[in-house]
């Protein structure tokens, strides 16, 4: 088990290359930056439960990767891709979001 509370010290980016499942809870602003976005193992599910979008930084994650909707609240991230390109879709290079934390 991984706990990240947001500081700078407390983030080993190459642990995040094993890590499976990697959950955001602490209302903060970008603790799931793009480094740790970038070096979390292919196929990662992230997930925000919070009410608000800004754990994840998803506008790094939509400014340079491609984004297919799985169905609402999940979206698979090609990494290897960019938005405006098309994926590879047997690519192992992605992450999976789950509820990118918007309250209702």
């Amino acid at each position: 088990m991984v706990v990240v509370t947001g500081k700078n010290d407390d983030i080993n980016l190459s642990i995040l290359e094993d890590t499976d499942v990697l959950v955001t809870t602490t209302g903060n602003v970008n603790v799931c930056d793009s480094a740790m976005l970038s070096n979390l193992k292919n196929g990662a599910v992230v997930c925000n439960i919070g009410h608000f979008d800004t754990e994840i930084d998803t506008a790094y994650m939509k400014d340079k990767w491609y984004w297919e909707e799985v169905k609402p609240q999940v979206h698979r991230i090609f990494r290897d891709c960019t938005p405006d390109g098309a994926p590879d879709l047997k690519s192992k290079n992605y992450l999976l979001l789950l509820a990118e934390g918007r309250a209702c």
